[in-house]
């Protein structure tokens, strides 16, 4: 993609859409973020966007409910923290007035929209990147590290059990956890393994007790290239005895396997002809990472990009093949067969990259 760079040392002039819960986070990352200039928030709650500029004390802000007013005001880069159904709307708009996006997870609500607003980036050579915030678990990369002694990986495990009752909008999704949830250890399973999705098989149901809409659980089995396997499963209504945001991972190689809760440091154990894992250590593992500071390495990645730095971890054309691997679970559950992630996305119309990974 040719990407239009923002020239010059000067703030990026930002509008934030969302003034929710996360918006909030969102919000206070942007104002404190030296490479960002909040100069406006938009919600469909004009009153929840003032309240917010109130919280920020910022009474210069403009605040309103008309995202195209506050986008004719010329800022160069739109952070769209709105519920999943309104991610489509958002994004085109803010593309399709000369803005670059940084979007929260998920993608957007289908598949096609998502292909739609990776084509429009493409077309409008601005940049589109999901905030895949779990990325930037300091765990998770040395993760990462410790997988790479492991010789040739064949599974990965992650289990993810949580009792979410504020759940916000999420409560009335029909898909809450592979939707909203789940893409986020599909994203990390591809940080750690370098390796691209090739097939998903699923089941999801509704647990006794759930107080979703939707189905809160499911079993999601995943086949990536080298012969990778993810086995994963979750749950948002869990009580009791729950792992971390991250999960419970256990990661097996041909020459050994590590453990990892999300919270500690991962531990290894090689088989006795192999040296110890580097980096597997059982002291102390780097703190698990507060939401403030995940999403102000969002923020680091996006500006840096911005300025003619890499292509961030979550730009549009590679994130599809995170939310497609989602989008895939879904369809299994639906339809109960195994789902071709590769036909599900040119089903959808997306030009899809060489089959190495990423």
């Amino acid at each position: 993609m040719n990407l239009h760079l923002l020239p010059g040392p000067a703030p990026l002039r930002t509008v934030v859409v969302g003034a929710g819960g996360m918006g909030m986070t969102w919000l206070r990352a942007v104002q404190a973020h030296p490479g960002f200039d909040l100069v406006g928030i938009a919600d469909l709650d004009e009153r929840r966007a003032r309240g917010a500029a109130i919280r920020l004390r910022r009474p210069d802000l403009t605040v309103t409910g008309d995202l195209g007013g506050l986008l004719a005001r010329a800022p160069d880069v739109c952070v769209n923290i709105t519920p999943p159904a309104a991610h489509f709307a958002v994004s085109s708009a803010a593309l399709s007035a000369g803005l670059s996006v940084l979007s929260e997870k998920p993608f957007a609500a289908t598949l096609g929209e998502a292909v739609a607003l990776t084509r429009l980036a493409g077309e409008r050579g601005r940049l589109l990147m999901i905030a895949q915030s779990r990325r930037y678990e300091p765990g998770l990369e040395r993760l990462r590290d410790v997988a790479r002694t492991l010789g040739p990986l064949g599974l990965v495990s992650v289990e993810f059990h949580r009792a979410y009752r504020d759940a916000g909008f999420r409560l009335a999704m029909d898909h809450p956890l592979l939707l909203d949830m789940a893409p986020h250890t599909f994203d990390a399973v591809r940080f750690v393994t370098g390796e691209r999705p090739v097939a998903v098989t699923a089941t999801e149901h509704d647990p006794p007790g759930s107080w979703y809409a939707g189905p809160a659980a499911a079993v999601v089995a995943v086949e990536y290239t080298n012969g990778v396997h993810l086995g994963y499963t979750g749950s948002w209504c869990s009580d009791g005895l729950e792992t971390s945001w991250t999960g419970r991972w256990r990661v097996s190689g041909s020459h050994g396997s590590a453990i990892w809760d999300g919270e500690t440091a991962p531990v290894a154990e090689l088989r006795a002809d192999r040296s110890p894992a580097a980096g597997a250590a059982t002291g102390p593992g780097p703190a698990p990472a507060e939401p403030a500071a995940l999403v102000t390495a969002a923020l680091d990645e996006f500006a840096a990009a911005l300025r003619g730095g890499p292509p961030p971890w979550g730009e549009a054309s590679d994130n599809l093949l995170t939310f497609a691997t989602a989008q895939a679970a879904i369809e299994s559950a639906r339809r109960g067969v195994r789902v071709d992630v590769e036909v599900l996305l040119a089903r959808h119309g997306a030009e899809l990259e060489p089959k190495a990974a990423r």
